[in-house]
């Protein structure tokens, strides 16, 4: 602490006089200072009475009082100081860090999510050639600690019954099966490896092409011969008592297929205790008449779909025949919203709320409505890389939040969030299309064979080294490598850092 003590006004100003000069540029810097404020009388019409200044809390300059010191004459008679003598730095101890395991902070969830089963096989009644089953966690999404996702979230390829206005970057994809339904659909299992269709049967809308119901049972019926996996279909023309028709026609043409069914405009904003319209109600009879999944949507309201939910379990469907849509949009559109409700519905849902336990499903190739994802505005950069980042990015929050199934649209989005899923779950790569999605693609032959395909077939043969492909970096190889090989030797926490910082 500094202290300059000043006398008040009226009063004779001390004299500061050093004895012997020592430190005289100090004192007399003090003196100066009580010279300047005796003659400060107010600062702002504020007038000052004082009898001393005490300055707290601040560092005296000891760096510039050692300099005036030192450079002051000594005392008359006092012997001259002697050099400093060298003292010796003490050896510093040895940092001895403590060994400790890491035990993640485990917890237990009275509820779970239901488990669902997409599509029937033959012997259930249907002509699925497999069935996939979502949901059934206990825990928050990827706590691998506590138990983590029984089942590997399930994405599904959707396709349109008319074109809806595909971007450039979709066009290439699909231009040559735009408008015929079934071809779309052969294309993307037997292309593309696509394990679910979702089928939009949008030109059923009054407003538009206003296709019949039978029309669209018959559209559907042709894709149901078209693919042998599971499928769903979409009925969203704004028109309940359309929507209703064209329900139960494709209900009734796929019995026993076991179909997963949303239809965006049966189930409009609702909340807790408001009567349902008959054709909501009417919905969920259809569904349960002829043995299929049920999709309870409700944008960015959490609420809303606990009552429908609620609404369908009272009707006796089981919440192993319902899923929840919570309206995911895409990345700068209100996708933080969306969050928030999934956040609610697993909360939820862990605490045993049965209303919120069926399984979630997320829309990210909802991201390509968005006007930034395919106009063309070159400050923007490719269009054809931005779309892609909005639907991927978008799949990913949805994903982080909670989903168990994704429907989505572009191809090169689907791959990237395929190769996700794969690092997440260590999915062991037994075909050439899913050892594809972690290699480059671009055939620079420098590993030694003529495409990246080649390459594939053989790293699945084992006569090849994932190490011959150049055009991968260290933390792709060490991926592709555990992903061929997951019962292999698990990776150390060492290792699963070294990751992370290289990706």
């Amino acid at each position: 602490m500094v202290k300059v003590k000043l006398k008040k006004k009226g009063e004779e100003e001390a004299q500061a006089t050093p004895s012997s000069g020592e430190g005289k540029e100090i004192l007399d810097m003090i003196a100066g200072l009580n010279r300047l404020m005796k003659k400060v009388e107010s600062i702002r019409g504020i007038d000052l009475e004082f009898d001393e200044i005490i300055l707290e809390g601040v560092m005296p300059p000891y760096e510039l009082l050692s300099k005036l010191l030192s450079a002051a004459p000594p005392a008359v008679g006092a012997p001259a100081p002697a050099a400093a003598a060298e003292v010796a730095e003490a050896p510093k101890p040895a940092i001895k860090l403590e060994e400790f395991k890491l035990t993640p902070p485990i917890e237990t969830h009275p509820g779970a999510f239901a488990e669902v089963v997409l599509g029937a096989t033959k012997d259930e009644g249907g002509t699925r050639a497999f069935t996939l089953k979502i949901g059934g966690n206990n825990t928050p999404p990827y706590y691998r600690f506590e138990g983590g996702l029984p089942h590997r979230p399930v994405i599904a390829h959707i396709v349109f019954d008319e074109d809806p206005g595909l971007s450039k970057l979709l066009r290439e994809q699909y231009g040559d099966v735009v408008g015929d339904p079934a071809a779309w659909a052969k294309k993307l299992v037997d292309v593309y490896g696509a394990k679910a269709i979702t089928l939009d049967l949008n030109s059923t809308d009054p407003k538009g092409t206003n296709r019949s119901a039978e029309e669209a049972a018959q559209t559907l019926r042709e894709v149901l011969d078209a693919v042998d996996v599971p499928v769903g279909i979409v009925v969203r023309s704004g028109n309940m008592a359309k929507d209703v028709e064209v329900v139960e026609a494709c209900a009734k043409e796929a019995k026993g297929e076991n179909l997963f069914i949303t239809s965006t405009s049966l189930v409009l904003p609702t909340w807790v205790g408001v009567e349902l319209d008959d054709e909501v109600l009417q919905y969920y009879d259809i569904a349960k008449e002829y043995g299929h999944t049920i999709v309870s949507y409700q944008p960015m309201n959490a609420q809303g779909l606990a009552w429908l939910n609620k609404t369908a379990i009272n009707k006796e469907i089981p919440t192993s025949k319902i899923m929840t849509d919570p309206g995911m949009v895409g990345v700068g559109y209100g996708t933080e919203l969306v969050v928030t409700t999934m956040d609610t519905v697993v909360n939820k849902a862990l605490i045993g709320d049965e209303n919120f336990q069926p399984p979630i499903i997320a829309a990210p190739c909802n991201a390509w409505l968005n006007r930034e994802a395919w106009n063309k505005f070159e400050e923007w950069g490719s269009e054809i890389e931005r779309g892609t980042s909005f639907e991927c990015a978008t799949a990913a929050a949805a994903l982080a939040s909670g989903a168990h199934m994704l429907v989505m649209l572009n191809q090169r989005a689907i791959e990237m969030t395929e190769a996700l899923l794969d690092k997440i779950y260590l999915t062991k790569l037994t075909d050439t299309r899913s050892v594809m999605r972690h290699l480059p693609k671009n055939d620079c032959k420098k590993c030694g064979y003529n495409t990246c395909q080649e390459m594939a077939e053989a790293l699945l043969k084992g006569e090849a080294e994932v190490e011959k492909c150049e055009q991968m970096t260290p933390a792709g190889i060490r991926t592709l490598k555990r992903l061929l090989n997951p019962e292999g030797v698990k990776p150390d926490p060492a290792e699963i850092a070294n990751w992370v910082v290289e990706v």
